[in-house]
């Protein structure tokens, strides 16, 4: 199917074809050999299951992340019903083999461990939430692998998929090679999507099939816009509490009140204090690529990484333009000015 025309196009031996729900879902790919893998959503855009060579791949969510998964013949499927209400109810129990539980850090979408046939592994994430190590319960490497620019797997160690997860909110399909990323699909060959932002500029991307700006500071959990993932709202609060506020909106006041700068939109948060569509600006001397390199060197996890990144003295209110110029950052690393500590004893890089 033609994203752009809506029209069927003849697949051949060596294509993939995609068909597409009406809502933009993906609903089936044709691989290069033939044979086709059909996926199922709830309302909620989350994926409930996967049919592919004879099998049924369940999904079950709480929330936004997927805690459970299992497999079994297609053949043994219970048929479904529509009750008086509109309900769809399934004609018996379904089967349920080899389930697959997974733990996540509390608060986030970060995965910490796999439980499955009675055994525990213990799951590894980098500072950006990205799986590099699996143990298992006596302490052995299971599964390890990095990542290259796009976000596909190197140097692995064990099966690919015995961690499915990949950048953050996504999960790798083994059929198709794709990211399951909630309401799009991300191909980590290309490095872009394979539909448009279905809110289309409203995602904070020019680009409608591109992931994000850098995969080094930026995710995007569902697949709809550019989330930084360690902002936590207590954090946010904190930092519209020390802003300026005039007549109930934000202003940039960073280079003195005869030069603020009023902030336009309306609020940023539904609990924002005032109107103005702001960014969060890191105060010159602790931008974030400094962090990103301290958390690094001194192996932190992610929980560490977030703790470390939700101080609000390292942050200041700044107009969007302002903010994505750069004018005001730092030309050198501070960590590499100071023997190792940050300006202000804000954060501390000794050993």
């Amino acid at each position: 199917m033609s994203e752009e025309s809506g029209t069927h196009i003849a697949w051949q031996t060596g294509d993939y074809a995609y068909e597409w729900y009406g809502n933009g879902m993906l609903k089936e790919v044709r691989l290069p050999y033939g044979k086709t893998v059909r996926f199922e959503y709830d309302a909620l855009g989350r994926r409930t299951a996967k049919l592919f060579n004879g099998h049924v791949f369940r999904y079950l969510w709480d929330g936004n992340v997927m805690v459970q998964e299992w497999l079994y013949e297609e053949k043994d499927r219970p048929q479904h019903s529509i009750d008086e209400f509109g309900r769809i109810r399934m004609l018996g129990d379904e089967p349920v083999e080899n389930l697959v539980t997974w733990v996540y850090e509390e608060g986030s979408y970060v995965p910490v461990a796999k439980l499955q046939n009675g055994e525990r592994y213990t799951i590894i994430s980098d500072y950006m939430g990205r799986p590099v190590e699996a143990y298992n319960s006596y302490g052995n490497v299971v599964w390890q692998a990095d990542y290259d620019i796009y976000g596909d797997l190197r140097n692995i160690k064990g099966l690919r998929d015995f961690i499915p997860f990949r950048q953050l909110g996504q999960y790798e399909d083994d059929e198709t090679r794709l990211y399951y990323n909630r309401f799009r699909y991300y191909d980590p060959r290309i490095g872009n999507y394979i539909s448009q932002d279905p809110i289309r500029l409203a995602g904070n991307n020019p680009t409608l099939y591109g992931y994000v700006r850098d995969c080094n500071v930026w995710v995007d959990i569902f697949g709809l816009y550019l989330h930084r993932p360690y902002i936590r709202k207590e954090t946010r609060i904190a930092i519209e509490k020390s802003g300026t506020i005039i007549d109930g909106r934000f202003y940039d006041t960073v280079d003195g009140m005869d030069n603020a700068i009023a902030i336009e939109g309306g609020k940023r948060r539904n609990y924002s204090l005032a109107d103005g569509e702001y960014h969060l600006g890191h105060k010159e001397g602790h931008e974030y690529r400094y962090y990103k390199e301290y958390a690094e060197k001194k192996g932190m996890t992610q929980k560490e990484f977030n703790d470390l990144m939700n101080n609000p003295a390292i942050y200041q209110i700044e107009d969007p333009h302002t903010n994505m110029s750069h004018v005001r950052e730092a030309k050198a690393n501070p960590l590499t000015q100071t023997n190792g500590e940050m300006k202000n004893n804000i954060v501390s890089c000794k050993s």
